[in-house]
């Protein structure tokens, strides 16, 4: 990515020092110095696993879609991660439509995070 700022609801590849590899990220909201995404996940995590509503709030996206993906994978919408826009990450493309809005869904319907975060990932200031 290299400076270039990425659109809404694009989907990025490459090393990502938060997660310490390589990575797909979601992205969710521009800021003006960063952006915030959601990691893609190539399964849910065993404590979301055990926690209905954890794992509910991973966003099942299928390889039959997504021609970048070499195995189903997850949105996972549990936490938002902040994102340089230095960070070296290019574009696969971007979330279907119907895809963006489970994924707003979940975000709209997430108890763990307060009504401020939810509008300020949904742009709503």
């Amino acid at each position: 990515m290299s400076g270039v700022r990425p659109a809404p609801w694009e989907v990025l590849h490459g090393y990502c020092h938060q997660a310490r590899k390589e990575k797909f990220v979601v992205v969710v909201r521009l800021l003006p110095e960063s952006f915030l995404g959601f990691f893609v996940n190539s399964r849910i995590h065993p404590f979301e696993e055990a926690r209905p509503k954890l794992k509910a709030r991973n966003i099942l996206i299928t390889v039959d879609d997504y021609e970048f993906l070499e195995w189903d994978s997850y949105v996972n919408t549990n936490q938002a991660t902040m994102f340089s826009y230095w960070q070296h990450l290019t574009s696969r493309g971007f979330l279907s439509v119907a895809d963006c809005a489970r994924v707003r869904a979940s975000i709209e319907t997430n108890a763990q995070m307060t009504s401020h975060e939810i509008d300020v990932l949904l742009g709503r200031v």
